[in-house]
Order: C-alpha cells, then structure tokens, then sequence
C-alpha cells in the first residue's frame, strides 16, 4: 500500500534529509491466571525500526506569474483557497496527464488535490471579463479621439465677421 505523507512549512527550492522511524505495538499477553484488572491491558512494544537518512528536494517556489496564471484544475475552473488546509491561499497546478482523475491533480503549494480548493471562477468567465474589458476600453479610446477631433475641428474654423453697408 502506498502512504504518503505532506510535510507542510519547508522552503521551496531546498534539499532535506529525512528518514522513517516506526513502532510496532502488540496486545498484551494476558497472565496465566486469567484475571485482569478493571483497566484494559496497555500494548506492549514489539520493535521500533528506524530507516536510513534519505535526501530529497522540495519543488521550486512558486513564482508570482505562476499564482496568478496557473490557478485553473483541467476543466479550466479557477480555484482558490484550499478547504483542507490553513496555509494555502489559491491552487497552482501541477504537472499532470489527462489520464489522471480530477482528485489526482494535485496543488503546487499545499499537496493537497484540486478538489479540496474553492471554485472561484471559469476560463471562460475570465476570458469573457477581459474581452469585456477591452471592449470597454477601445470604446472609452474611440469616444476620446472623436472628442479631440471635435475640439481640433472647432478651434479651425474662422470667424464670420459681418459688415454692415450703409
């Protein structure tokens, strides 16, 4: 079976050592006699392994391009803070294939898959914003330049003076 396990808090970009220490606990033996007392027997330790010190790397950080362009999961849905943990405040994805499920994709800052972060808006509801936007703008620029155009027009033109004929 496959165990993982988040290590939350440690500096992107860094190598650390680690190492897996385990217990293994097995129920007491009850005495011969057969009496207990009221109290469950606590378990009594059997062994305790300790692995060898292993190297690994933590991922790059995140970079500030990266937090605002990389926040959509594969159904171009934008996500946000995550539900499951206290320190991340928006998904980045990761590297990931197609083939993978949607709770498979995981999120760069937390680990934590991009189901556990808020949906907050769609690619398509942002691309509709920004065409919006600069529809907007190309219309607050047109109506400018017509303006100016108006004004340069009005400064040309001379004044008609009348002569009276007496």
């Amino acid at each position: 079976k496959d165990i993982s396990v988040m290590v939350h808090g440690l500096k992107g970009g860094s190598p650390y050592l680690v190492r897996v220490s385990a217990c293994v606990f097995v129920p007491t033996v009850i005495p011969p006699s057969g009496h207990l007392s009221s109290a469950a027997p606590p378990p009594s330790l059997f062994a305790e392994v300790v692995g060898e010190w292993c190297e690994f790397h933590t991922d790059r950080p995140v970079e500030a391009g990266e937090a605002k362009t990389m926040t959509y999961d594969p159904l171009a849905k934008v996500r946000g803070k995550c539900k499951d943990c206290s320190h991340c405040e928006s998904f980045v994805i990761t590297k990931y294939t197609y083939l993978l499920r949607l709770d498979q994709v995981l999120c760069r800052r937390c680990g934590c898959p991009c189901t556990s972060h808020a949906i907050v808006g769609s690619f398509y509801q942002e691309a509709e914003n920004k065409e919006w936007d600069e529809q907007k703008r190309r219309n607050e620029e047109q109506r400018r330049r017509q303006q100016s155009h108006q004004c340069f027009q009005h400064q040309q033109q001379k004044p008609t003076f009348f002569q009276s004929h007496t």
